[in-house]
């Protein structure tokens, strides 16, 4: 028992630093500082850093205005700038409280991304500290540091609340945001107008079942958020964060709401929002007159299930297949007919850029080649990632990396397959076209100014320019580039009005798509006139545009179970002209729910949008590592009984040095114990260390209570390792180290029993452990996310100088996963198995498995277990008990396990099988505390007897 304790810490230590410091060790880091903030950033990036200070100095008090903290601190904030990553991301983190600003661009509209973020994550410090401000958070900071304040915020504040609010922040104080996107209103504005619509609790929390690919807490918290601030003032927010948790206030975020709104709840702000949302959307959808298109057939749809055209190959429609109940993501090729072929499964963040609010293309089609940029990180310090370019031969259905380790952000293979231009924004945050021969060698590089992000390349038939979108502090735009004369030009003027997207080239004229009338729709320049048309006005949305052989323009079109591929034929033909509308006769009208929050900012000079008009440089000092190593920013507190203790945790910035300690005292036995065990990361491999002494009462093994000292010191180092191709991902850690026990007596009313657990005795072992996994994704909301296997193995045995007692032990563990026979159906096989030896008085306790129905672990030496279960989704639930406990769907479950067991000269098995039912639910109605009830029924096969177990799995 107690060295199972011990084992258990060890791992809990390897656990805590597997993947350790992110950022490469080489790193040379610099800062600059405010009174209020510093910015930690790799040498290169001076004058981004101080765009950086000067802009969260800018905003930060706008942000206040309409939450403010109580609690004020004069610790400096601290922003680390990742410049090596090739993801689009920004996140506020407690341990310790800081943020990260990831260096490339995602394509909001209409604002540069450091300035987006800047609002954004600044916003969250600024909820993170007003969670002080009342009773109850105050009093679990105090008892908890920051792990308090996480604590608050998921049991008392939806996560709808904390980033609705930040969506609606970056909109208000930008000149861009997502609130000003159609894309991002796209699933529930469509919802809203074909289907009944969902429950709160459903449109919050998902079934997994829905209409659309996830619910979305940014976008429902976005209205929600504008609809509380708009009918209530903006000093609702401050309201709801200092009553919530107050006992007179009624405790709950709820309560507050009611409280604030003088009578709504969440449901009922919620319905309000949505019949306000609308009466605008009819609106916008009974006054257009939509023109028609040619659907392309596919498979009927049942849930949310998407294409996306990549372009046509042998008469057949090439496109991205997301399909979030089952099948995952492919490129597929679709005949006439609408049968379809799969080709090849692809990554989730080549997907991603088709269905999630950037819309932004990643494959491009020519020929018989499929190309595109494909993420991938430094195996071990994952803040270092490139993209590769990946081709792949649809004659062979073969793929090649034509260029490795790039910064390339989107491409276009030109008409006739010799060249390919692609964007890049590198880490110094510069941005240039650049142009391939089809070997991958450099042609050419064309710098773009500072801060813009190039998208949505494209060429014309032959190969003379190219075309691409572009983001800039002063708007969104498109612009060329001609190869012969190597000039840009500005095709479409930069403005914040609507947010263009994949632009085409077909016989002197670039069609492309724009929300500049409140939906994304198809719009044409004439490049001799100049002139701009709305080409199709269709209900919901429609994106990324290509041509077919017979110069037929392809695209998808949204409806109410995600993207169907249509055609518009012969789009330049005068019969289609004829529908066309100058841009000077279509209203910009977008949804725009936050333009009266907007009005009254414009005329309050502190609240007025827009960055710092004059910027203050800071000098730029050495990052000193050593003056920041330890940071401490959790603790707590503990009383029970005849016990109390506490202990405190310690992680520095750039994650490279994580230390915990602790203590605890027994009064009636006036016996102290402590642990201390510190994680340093920023080489490889990861060195592991700590101690502790502890004072143990029990009764294990004996009639009569025992105590005993065990002291316990471990050094240990561990290797991850994580890498993968398109949909796959491996990972592996190795871990190896020493462990050395010494256990004491201690005088009691009782003495040890010699024969089992012996007085005085010593041990010290080495221990090893390999743990590798291959893992596919699957589809987003399938019961097998990931498909594919896991394998561990873990070894320990005694080292005869430092021991007078001897053990070796040894355990395997291999878990498969994979989808089953129907729609979303999923199989879990768990094999285990262990072996001890040595002295039979010093017992180890194997593993918790067992054989699933039966009451009693079975003591072994020796053993061997076999989990196995086939899982079905039943139906969607959407049902909420007294707003603690939302209940989402429900799982058949079947199976079956065996186990077979040895201990000195006796040996047995069992086996059982057992139907059950999954609920996956939520808990407390928090978007992130997810728990799934099971209910099993199992036969007992060796005994004839029936057994009924219940348990409880929680995930963050």
């Amino acid at each position: 028992m107690q060295l199972r304790a011990i084992l258990g810490t060890i791992l809990l230590c390897l656990s805590f630093s597997s993947f350790g410091s992110l950022f490469p060790p080489s790193t040379e880091w610099y800062q600059v500082e405010s009174d209020k903030f510093v910015v930690v950033f790799p040498k290169g990036l001076e004058a981004e850093a101080n765009r950086v200070l000067n802009m969260v100095e800018h905003y930060t008090p706008k942000l206040e205005k309409s939450l403010t903290p109580v609690f004020k601190t004069k610790k400096k904030f601290p922003i680390v700038i990742s410049s090596m990553s090739h993801e689009s991301n920004g996140f506020v983190t407690p341990f310790p409280l800081s943020s990260v600003f990831y260096n490339k661009p995602s394509i909001f509209p209409g604002a540069e991304w450091f300035e987006i973020l800047a609002i954004h994550e600044m916003k969250h410090v600024v909820q993170f500290r007003a969670m002080r401000n009342s009773p109850t958070g105050n009093v679990l900071y105090i008892l908890l540091g920051n792990t308090g304040q996480i604590v608050h915020e998921f049991l008392f504040h939806p996560a709808w609340f904390i980033e609705g609010d930040a969506v609606l922040e970056e909109t208000l104080l930008s000149n861009g945001g997502r609130g000003r996107s159609a894309a991002f209103e796209l699933w529930r504005r469509t919802h809203e107008l074909t289907s009944p619509r969902y429950s709160y609790y459903r449109s919050f929390l998902g079934t997994g079942q829905d209409a659309y690919p996830y619910s979305s807490h940014y976008e429902l918290g976005y209205f929600m958020a504008t609809y509380l601030r708009k009918n209530y003032g903006d000093d609702v927010m401050t309201t709801l964060v200092n009553d919530t948790a107050n006992f007179h206030r009624g405790f709950t975020f709820n309560s507050s709401v009611k409280n604030a709104t003088e009578g709504d709840n969440q449901p009922s702000v919620y319905q309000k929002t949505m019949d306000e949302l609308r009466a605008i959307w009819t609106n916008q959808y009974d006054s257009t007159e939509f023109t028609s298109v040619d659907k392309i057939p596919t498979r009927e749809k049942q849930y949310w299930r998407s294409y996306y055209p990549i372009g046509e190959y042998k008469n057949k429609t090439i496109a991205l297949l997301v399909d979030v109940k089952d099948e995952g993501q492919w490129l597929v090729a679709i005949d006439e007919n609408g049968s379809e072929q799969k080709i090849r499964r692809m990554s989730f963040g080549v997907a991603s850029g088709y269905f999630s609010t950037s819309k932004t293309k990643v494959l491009s089609l020519s020929n018989n080649q499929v190309c595109w940029p494909e993420s991938k990180a430094n195996p071990r310090f994952g803040y270092q990632s490139w993209a590769d370019l990946i081709c792949l031969d649809l004659n062979t259905n073969q793929t090649s990396t034509l260029i490795k380790d790039t910064k390339l952000t989107s491409i276009s293979v030109s008409p006739d397959g010799s060249k390919i231009a692609g964007a890049e924004f590198d880490e110094n945050r510069h941005s240039a076209l650049l142009i391939f021969d089809n070997t991958g060698d450099e042609i050419s590089r064309i710098t773009l100014p500072s801060l813009t992000s190039a998208y949505d390349l494209t060429w014309d038939a032959d190969g003379k320019n190219i075309y691409f979108a572009v983001l800039t502090p002063e708007g969104t735009g498109i612009q060329s580039y001609n190869i012969s004369s190597q000039q840009t030009n500005t095709v479409l003027p930069l403005d914040n009005l609507g947010t263009p997207r994949s632009p085409l080239w077909i016989d002197n004229h670039l069609f492309y798509i724009s929300d500049y009338s409140g939906v994304d729709n198809l719009w044409v320049i004439d490049l001799e006139s100049g002139q701009n048309f709305q080409v199709g006005r269709r209900p919901f949305g429609s994106y990324f545009p290509v041509v077919d052989n017979n110069q037929n323009i392809i695209m998808t079109d949204y409806q109410q179970y995600g993207q169907d591929i249509v055609k518009v034929i012969n789009p330049l033909s005068e019969e289609q002209k004829i529908e066309w509308l100058e841009m000077e006769s279509v209203s910009n009208d977008k949804t725009y729910y936050f333009a009266p929050l907007l009005e009254a900012r414009n005329n309050d000079p502190e609240l007025k949008p827009g960055p710092p008009k004059v910027e203050t440089d800071y000098p730029v000092s050495k990052y000193n590592r050593t003056a920041n190593l330890i940071h401490p920013h959790s603790w707590n507190y503990f009383y029970l009984g005849n016990e109390f203790g506490g202990s405190i945790v310690s992680n520095n910035l750039l994650q490279t040095l994580s230390a915990q300690a602790g203590f605890s005292h027994n009064t009636e036995f006036d016996e102290t114990s402590g642990f201390f065990n510190v994680s340093y990361s920023r080489f490889t491999p990861i060195i592991n260390a700590g101690a502790f002494s502890q004072f143990v009462e029990s009764d294990w093994l004996t009639d009569e209570e025992t105590q005993w000292r065990d002291q316990v010191g471990f050094l240990s180092m561990s290797l991850p390792f994580f890498w993968g191709e398109g949909p796959n991902r491996n990972a592996m850690l190795l871990a190896f180290g020493f462990q050395y026990l010494e256990r004491q007596d201690i005088s009691g009313p009782y003495q040890f029993d010699e024969n089992l657990l012996p007085v005085d005795g010593e041990l010290g072992s080495a221990f090893a452990s390999v743990t590798y996994s291959d893992i596919t994704q699957n589809a987003l909301n399938s019961l097998a996310r990931g498909t594919g296997f896991s394998l561990q193995l873990y070894t320990q045995t005694s080292v005869d100088d430092w021991s007078n007692l001897e053990k070796d032990f040894s355990s395997a563990t291999l878990a498969f996963q994979g989808k089953g026979f129907g729609l979303g159906e999923v199989y879990k096989v768990l094999m285990y198995g262990d072996t001890q030896s040595g002295s039979d008085s010093f017992y180890l306790q194997p593993n918790f498995y067992q054989a699933r129905g039966y009451a009693n672990d079975v003591v072994r030496d020796n053993g061997f277990i076999l989990n196995t279960e086939y899982q079905i989704p039943l139906s969607v639930i959407d049902q909420n008990v007294l707003r603690a406990i939302y209940f989402r769907s429900t799982n058949l479950v079947a199976a079956y396990d065996y186990e077979y067991a040895e201990f000195n000269n006796y040996s047995d098995d069992r086996s059982s099988v057992g139907l059950g039912v999954d609920v996956p639910t939520n808990l407390l109605s928090n978007y992130f505390v997810v728990f799934n009830f099971r209910a099993m029924a199992h036969y007992l096969i060796d005994t004839d007897e029936t057994s009924v177990q219940l348990s409880v799995n929680a995930s963050l």
